[in-house]
C-alpha cells in the first residue's frame, strides 16, 4: 500500500494489506524484518541513510476506526515508540535525517525520534485572527529535507488553506488561500517552494513561494490523485485519476501550461465505453424482436 526507499537505494520500507510494515535490504532481496500492526498500514517513510523508518495506518481495535503512528530503528522490528492518533490513517512526513516526523492528527504535530511526546502542536491561527466557525481538518503534510519548514493542507468542510510553518514556531509563517479542499502538499528541500493539489469545482495544482502569500501560479486539471515537487523546486509532477488518466509535469516558471502532459494508458475509459455501447446495443436488439 506504500513504499519508501533510502537515498542510495540500500533499504526499502514497505507496507501491505496484511497490516504489516516490512524492511528490505537491496542485496539479495533480503527481508530484514517485519512488524504486525493493528490495521492497514497506509504510509511509510524512511530516512536518507535508512536508519529510521516511520509508518502510519488504521487501528481496527476501536469503533470508529482510529489510527496509529510507529517509529522504528533499522536494527530491530520493535518500535522505538508508537502514538495513538485520533485520525484514521494519519499522513506522515519524515525529515531526511530521521530526526523529525510531521504527523496529521486532526491538527499538525511534530515528533522527535526519541519518544512519542509531541515537540510541537501547530495552530492555524495568528494571534490577531478570530476563530473560524468551520475550521477544516489538516489532511496533508510535508516536511523539508532539513526539517526547517513544514507545509500542511487543510481539507474537508471549512478548509481551503495551505500553511507554512517554521519548525520552531507553532503559528503559521504563511497562510495561502486556495479555491477548494487541499488534498496534497509537497515542499522543496530547503522549504522555498510549496506545491498543493486542491479539490475544487475543477481540481487545481498550485505553486507557492515561501516569500509571498500570493500563489506563483495555479493550473486547472481533472482529478488530482498524487503530487510531488523536486528537491530544488524546479519541477512539479501531478498524477490524475478518472476521467483524465494523465501525468502532468510543470516547470516552476509556468507560463501557458505544463511542461509536459503525457497521456496515461486510457484502457479503463475504453472499457467503460465498450460496456455502455454493448448494453445499448442489447437493449435496441431486444426492442427490434
Amino acid at each position: 500500500m506504500s513504499v519508501s526507499i533510502s537515498a542510495d537505494g540500500s533499504y526499502i520500507a514497505a507496507s501491505s494489506g496484511d497490516n504489516k510494515v516490512y524492511l528490505f535490504g537491496r542485496v539479495d532481496n533480503t527481508l530484514l524484518w517485519s512488524y504486525e500492526t493493528t490495521g492497514w498500514v497506509t504510509s511509510v517513510s524512511i530516512s536518507s541513510d535508512g536508519s529510521y523508518i516511520a509508518a502510519s495506518g488504521y487501528d481496527f481495535r476501536y469503533e470508529p476506526w482510529g489510527g496509529n503512528v510507529y517509529f522504528f530503528s533499522r536494527s530491530e522490528n520493535t518500535p522505538i515508540w508508537w502514538y495513538g492518533s485520533v485520525a484514521a490513517a494519519p499522513p506522515i512526513s519524515m525529515s531526511s535525517d530521521g530526526n523529525y516526523l510531521a504527523v496529521v492528527s486532526s491538527g499538525l504535530l511534530l515528533f522527535g525520534r526519541e519518544n512519542n511526546t509531541p515537540l510541537r502542536v501547530y495552530t492555524r491561527r495568528q494571534p490577531w485572527e478570530p476563530p473560524s466557525l468551520l475550521p477544516g481538518d489538516i489532511v496533508a503534510t510535508s516536511i523539508s529535507s532539513d526539517s526547517s519548514f513544514i507545509a500542511a493542507g487543510e481539507g474537508w468542510i471549512g478548509g481551503k488553506n495551505v500553511y507554512l510553518y517554521n519548525r520552531d514556531n507553532d503559528t503559521p509563517l504563511r497562510k495561502y488561500g486556495t479555491d477548494g479542499e487541499v488534498k496534497y502538499v509537497s515542499i522543496s528541500s530547503d522549504g522555498s517552494y510549496i506545491a498543493a493539489g486542491v479539490d475544487a469545482l475543477w481540481d487545481k495544482v498550485y505553486l507557492f513561494s515561501r516569500s509571498d502569500n500570493t500563489p506563483m501560479w495555479s493550473y486547472t486539471i481533472e482529478s488530482v490523485w498524487s503530487l510531488a515537487i523536486s528537491s530544488n523546486g524546479n519541477y512539479i509532477v501531478a498524477g490524475t485519476a478518472f476521467p483524465d488518466f494523465k501525468i502532468y509535469l510543470f516547470g516552476r516558471e509556468l507560463s501557458t501550461g505544463p511542461a509536459a502532459a503525457p497521456t496515461f494508458p486510457t484502457m479503463p475509459v475504453i472499457a467503460i465505453v465498450l460496456v455502455v455501447a454493448g448494453v445499448i446495443g442489447a437493449i435496441l436488439a431486444k426492442r427490434k424482436k
